[in-house]
């Protein structure tokens, strides 16, 4: 316990103690001790690899190459309470560092073994590192968020945000999680997710997407319209010059000027009033007898014939 908490103390302090720390072949130690039957041994020796890899990519991927991902996996799978959080911090300074090792961390099914610890009973400051990982996790490219987006994590994030009873600290880490994943994201059930509940704050960003993906893409912007996103997009209030009134703009370039009329707010009030306020006015040319003059016969012809008088 105490061996690895000094090391991890050593270690967090600057590159080059953490490269001493490394020297001294620490690494495989760590690796046995990550399973270790004592919480506390592997917390600390969780906290060892978090201080380690938060200061530069060359030391991230020597831990990725060790096999420490998959050890801090299982000990998050296996572990309960105090002991996760370390491992959790882990994760995330390992994806910060570069989209090879954040994809690491994707391919040994670290968002899967992650998107769990959210129907556990944890504390707020271990969902707010949970938050922070996925952000680190997602941010580089559309690949990773996809990964994200796909376990419809985007909606937990977004809940945990919104609930008042959440930290302010958790609260944060979310918004910028969200922040971080959301702008790459290109997976349109996701996107149309985010745009029926997420706030102006967060709805910027998912705005944003689209304003990318529909001029681009002909079947998007189908799907746009018929999944109702088209019509919610015109019910938001922006402010005037404001980057979400921006993203609107574009949007709704993407469209003819009559569907955006017609999805307007109060435009089928509108047309009713129209309808109602309309006097018709029929030209004399169509106002005749409707009956042409060989009409009398086919009349004639279809009167029952009369019965024949009987003596």
């Amino acid at each position: 316990r105490q061996i690895l908490c000094t090391l991890g103390h050593i270690a967090k302090h600057s590159m080059t103690l953490a490269e001493i720390v490394v020297e001294s072949d620490v690494i495989s130690d760590v690796l046995l001790h990550l399973a270790h039957p004592d919480p506390t041994v592997r917390k600390n020796a969780a906290n060892l690899v978090a201080e380690l890899t938060k200061h530069h990519l060359q030391l991230a991927q020597l831990v990725v190459n060790s096999g420490c991902i998959g050890a801090l996996l299982e000990m998050i799978a296996s572990s309960e309470g105090e002991a996760i959080f370390p491992a959790i911090l882990a994760l995330g300074y390992i994806s910060s560092q570069s989209d090879a090792t954040a994809l690491a961390i994707i391919n040994a099914k670290g968002v899967e073994i992650l998107a769990q610890l959210f129907e556990k009973d944890i504390g707020d400051h271990i969902l707010a590192v949970l938050a922070w990982t996925l952000g680190q996790i997602g941010k580089h490219s559309a690949t990773h968020t996809e990964a994200i987006a796909r376990l419809n994590l985007f909606n937990k994030l977004l809940e945990l945000y919104l609930n008042p009873l959440s930290s302010q600290d958790l609260q944060i880490k979310c918004r910028v999680a969200l922040k971080q994943t959301v702008r790459k994201c290109l997976h349109i059930p996701s996107l149309e997710l985010m745009l029926q509940a997420a706030p102006p704050e967060i709805l910027k960003y998912v705005l944003g997407q689209y304003s990318q993906i529909l001029p681009r893409n002909a079947r998007a912007r189908r799907l746009f319209v018929t999944s109702g996103s088209l019509k919610k997009v015109q019910q938001i209030q922006a402010e005037p010059g404001s980057n979400l009134m921006e993203f609107i703009n574009i949007i709704n370039h993407c469209y003819p000027e009559e569907i955006i009329k017609y999805y307007t707010p109060g435009y089928s009030e509108e047309l009713m009033k129209a309808v109602d306020r309309f006097i018709p006015t029929i030209p004399p040319v169509f106002i005749h007898e409707h009956d042409e003059p060989d009409d009398a016969d086919l009349l004639d012809s279809l009167n029952l014939p009369q019965k024949p008088e009987i003596c």
